[in-house]
């Protein structure tokens, strides 16, 4: 009797783990246009994307259930106009299995948080994450549908070869799966606190056509360092000299900057082109300070002493400047997106 009642329990656990084994959706997306634009006076973090989506899945024996799973959240989606095409059901003979597979079309704007640390060397990534909407992760599962590009002619996954953005350029894209945990049950006692739902973000790696940005920056602080370099080779009695040409220097990187802010997104951290200009601020300080200091060596007689720290300086001081913008420039080039 007993081992009657234990086989019957263990065929009642083995029917109720396959009622909740987890079925895989595969889903995939083609851009066919993106739209970026940069506004440097209010913080623009949203861009507009023009693409194709597409989900494959196991037929499910309550054809109830097809809703369900077709009810698939963009959750950094807005102004979203998401059409289903088509609705096709065929047999896969490699599984056995009687599959759905839905396609539609997607067009709206979409949310995300760019670094610019590294800005203008700085890299991009423009993500579109979906989410099952009401069907947790322990009966679906959001897989990337990476075989459907196998035969893609394009060089880049899922991405249209004829996509331009003005000042980027597409470099790649990837897949990235992953889970949301949410800390409630949304009033719904039939669940526990802590839900998870899966999801897939498909991200597009941009990098920016850094050469012109980096030309218009580097040049004119190069010329206004040069000209703060000067100072070293102006005679320590000359003080007024010296302190003019630091102090039109100090003055033209300041404008600089306020000319090209213009240009650079507003952020709340300091970026690759902040630490350019501030190194050249406490360069050109340096050289106001050291430019005071020896003409009170040379007040004090100390002629010797002032002379050799203006050869000194003629070398420290450029050192620096190369050293730590070209420190600057190959982090930015290194980093990752």
């Amino acid at each position: 009797m007993r081992i009657a009642i234990s086989l019957l329990l263990l065929f009642v656990a083995i029917i109720k783990c396959n009622a909740q084994s987890t079925s895989t959706i595969h889903y995939g997306v083609y851009v066919k246009n993106i739209m970026l634009e940069e506004r440097a006076k209010e913080k623009s973090n949203r861009f507009t994307i023009d693409f194709y989506w597409w989900m494959r899945y196991k037929m499910p024996k309550d054809s109830s259930l097809m809703k369900e799973i077709e009810n698939i959240e963009f959750v950094n989606g807005d102004n979203l106009e998401n059409e289903i095409d088509e609705r096709n059901f065929f047999y896969d003979s490699l599984t056995g299995e009687q599959k759905v597979y839905v396609t539609g079309h997607m067009k709206g704007d979409f949310v995300f948080y760019p670094n610019y640390h590294y800005y203008p060397l700085d890299k991009l990534v423009l993500p579109i994450i979906v989410e099952s909407k009401n069907l947790v992760s322990e009966r679906y599962q959001l897989v990337a549908d990476t075989a459907s590009y196998e035969k893609s002619a394009e060089h880049i996954l899922g991405i249209a070869d004829d996509i331009e953005i003005p000042s980027f350029t597409i470099t790649g894209s990837r897949y990235q799966n992953g889970e949301k945990i949410y800390e409630t049950n949304f009033g719904d006692l039939r669940f526990q606190t802590h839900l998870k739902y899966s999801r897939l973000n498909f991200e597009i790696i941009l990098e920016r056509k850094s050469v012109t940005f980096l030309l218009k920056i580097l040049i004119p602080i190069i010329l206004i360092t040069l000209m703060a370099y000067l100072v070293f080779f102006v005679p320590a009695a000359q003080l007024e000299v010296a302190v003019g040409l630091t102090v039109t220097s100090l003055l033209s990187c300041i404008a600089l900057q306020l000319t090209l802010s213009g240009e650079i997104p507003v952020t709340g951290y300091l970026i690759a082109s902040d630490k350019i200009f501030y190194l050249s601020y406490f360069l050109i300080t340096c050289a106001m300070i050291q430019t005071v200091y020896t003409f009170n060596l040379q007040k004090r007689k100390k002629e010797r002493f002032a002379d050799q720290l203006e050869v000194a300086a003629r070398w420290i001081y450029p050192i620096i400047f190369i050293i730590l913008v070209s420190f600057i420039i190959i982090k930015g080039t290194l980093s990752e997106p």
